[in-house]
């Protein structure tokens, strides 16, 4: 009775040469409801990978994050 939800995308260039300091993290959205003493948690839109280059800063995650969203 459970249900998978399969998705194909094109591998980025960046994603297809990591180097060994370099990782592949998956990235998911969510919203924090702590209504009666619960916390439950959200997730909505579509799950990506993200690749975190060694020695990048959070200022440029950030601004690469916001370029794949296109926001």
């Amino acid at each position: 009775d459970q249900y998978w939800t399969l998705r194909a995308e094109e591998i980025p260039e960046e994603e297809k040469n990591l180097g060994p300091h370099d990782r592949l993290i998956h990235v998911y959205h969510f919203t924090k409801d702590t209504a009666q003493n619960q916390m439950q948690v959200q997730n909505f839109g579509e799950p990506f990978f993200l690749v975190i280059h060694e020695g990048e800063t959070l200022a440029e995650v950030k601004e690469r994050i916001q370029k794949k969203l296109q926001v």
